[in-house]
Parts: structure tokens; C-alpha cells; sequence
């Protein structure tokens, strides 16, 4: 499915922010991206793509093969969470709404989306961690990797409590402790590498101003819709029925999490909750690097 609808994403060519991003790491190195005025690349991030370039040359079919590679996991890690979840028939539903949501064509067809994604593998790794009742410094490393990898992969240990609390909702928390503390540690670590990788100044990037988070977060909610999406994102929504398909997955899934959820399952109102916390904090970290004017 995600090579059928997806394929046409992954013949796109450079951008403008891809040449700039490939120039400076090529010729002034990954550093050069971190501690340019204003960046919110990372440390881990600037060294992928450094590394990507270095092994595969500017061939956009290479770093596309790369890319490919890295969506296929965080969807196979994605469904694997869902199935923990939900159950098997919840999974495969969930996994192919991954696939027809409309961004993840344009994640597919930026050539320099590898640190993005491998944020997102982390933020599923330590979230899986959790849900199998993995050892807790998993989840540590996990949260120390994503936000080293893309900014917004800061959130993950807030996903981690959520989850936490979907999946244990009557527990104290003195006995979570245990649980997410190492991951906010994780955090606190990367944290103290990013500001010593870029000399000062606010960690990753953010945006020292909480009305600007707000206005980011709602310009890259307003991209999701056609009046206001951006041009790699523009014609798959215009010409092509994702809402539609995107409204009736959710609507199965919805009616089969409902019928035959797996024992010890999430009750589907729990896991809508969890979706819903995901989405506003996953706004907030990209409204918090954004630049809202553009």
C-alpha cells in the first residue's frame, strides 16, 4: 500500500532547503548546521545527513532507497505498538492510516526527512518499550535519541506518561516513578548535549516565546488542509481523495477496536485520548521551532 500511494512522493528532487542543508554539511560540516544562527537541526540529525551524504553521494534515489527504508520501520514499529494495544485487525487499520495520511507523502518526498524519521523510530521504540513492559532504559535512550535526532522528538517522555497512565489509570504515582523517570533523565541528557554542541543559546532551537509556539503549532495544524498546504503536500490533497479515505479508515478502526479488541486491551475510548495527546503535543514541538512566518 504505502508503495503504491507513496511511490510518486519518492521521484521528487531536491528543494531549495535541501541544497542549502546538504551544502552546509558537506563543505562546512554537521556542526555548521547545529550552531548556524536560528537552526533547529540537531546534533544527531546534522551527523545523518553528513553521514547519508557521505556514503550515498547527492543522488536523490539513494537518499530516497534511505528513506523508504526508515518510513518502513517506524510504520512496521507503529503497527507493532497498535497491535500491543489493540490487537491485530486495530494494527493493520492503524498502520494503513499511517500510510494514507497526507503528510506522510511529503515526509516521503523530503530528501533530507532520514533525522525526522529516525526521531520518530526512537519516540516508537521507547513507546513499544512501555507497552510490552520493556526495561526502563530502553525508554531512556529512546527519549535521548529523538530529540537528537529532530527537535520535536522532544515530547516523547510526555507521550511515555500518557501512555503510562492509559495503560495503569488507577496507579500512584510513586509507583510510576520508577517508569518515566529514566526517560525524562534520557531527555535531561540530550538536553546537555545539544547546549554544549551549540555553545549556548536555547537548546534545539526552540523559540524563547510561548505565543510564538501557539502560532506555529496552528500554522502547521492549518497545513494539513488544502487552503493552506504547502506545494509537496497541495496536489495529493487537491486531486486525489485522502480526507475521504483517511475519514473512513478512522471510522473502521473505530467500529473494529469497539468489536473485537485483544484481552487487556485499550479501550478504544483510551486510545482515542492517546491520539489525541499525541497531536497537540506534537504541534506544540513543531510550533515551537517554526518560523510562523513562513
Amino acid at each position: 500500500l504505502a508503495a503504491a500511494l507513496l511511490g510518486r512522493s519518492f521521484t521528487t528532487g531536491p528543494t531549495a532547503d535541501d541544497l542549502v542543508a546538504l551544502d552546509a554539511a558537506t563543505r562546512a560540516g554537521a556542526r555548521a548546521l547545529v550552531t548556524a544562527p536560528g537552526s533547529a537541526w540537531s546534533v544527531l540529525g546534522a551527523g545523518i545527513v553528513r553521514a547519508l551524504v557521505g556514503l550515498l553521494g547527492w543522488q536523490p534515489g539513494a537518499l530516497h532507497a534511505a528513506n523508504a527504508l526508515l518510513l518502513g520501520g517506524a510504520i512496521g514499529l507503529f503497527a507493532d505498538l497498535a497491535w500491543r494495544l489493540s490487537g491485530p485487525r486495530v494494527a493493520a487499520i492503524a498502520a494503513a492510516m499511517l500510510v494514507l495520511f497526507p503528510p506522510t507523502g511529503g515526509l516521503a518526498a523530503w530528501l533530507l526527512a532520514a533525522p525526522g524519521l529516525v526521531s520518530v523510530i526512537a519516540v516508537l521504540v521507547a513507546l513499544d518499550s512501555r507497552a510490552r513492559g520493556g526495561p526502563s532504559w530502553i525508554a531512556a535512550v529512546a527519549c535521548a535519541v529523538a530529540p537528537l535526532a529532530a527537535t520535536p522528538g522532544l515530547v516523547a517522555p510526555l507521550l511515555l506518561v500518557a501512555l503510562d497512565v492509559a495503560l495503569v489509570p488507577s496507579g500512584a504515582w510513586r509507583a510510576r516513578l520508577p517508569r518515566l523517570a529514566p526517560a525524562f533523565l534520557g531527555l535531561a541528557a540530550a538536553i546537555a548535549i545539544d547546549l554544549a554542541a551549540r555553545g549556548g543559546g536555547a537548546p534545539f532551537g526552540v523559540i524563547p516565546d510561548p505565543r510564538a509556539w501557539l502560532s506555529g503549532s496552528l500554522a502547521w495544524i492549518a497545513a494539513f488542509w488544502p487552503a493552506g498546504t504547502p506545494d509537496g503536500l497541495r496536489l495529493g490533497l487537491l486531486h486525489e481523495p485522502w480526507p475521504a479515505l483517511v475519514a473512513a479508515a478512522a471510522a473502521i478502526a473505530l467500529v473494529t477496536g469497539a468489536r473485537g479488541a485483544r484481552a487487556g486491551a485499550l479501550a478504544p475510548g483510551r486510545a482515542s485520548l492517546l491520539g489525541v495527546i499525541a497531536a497537540v503535543a506534537g504541534a506544540l514541538a513543531a510550533g515551537a521551532v517554526a518560523d510562523p512566518s513562513r
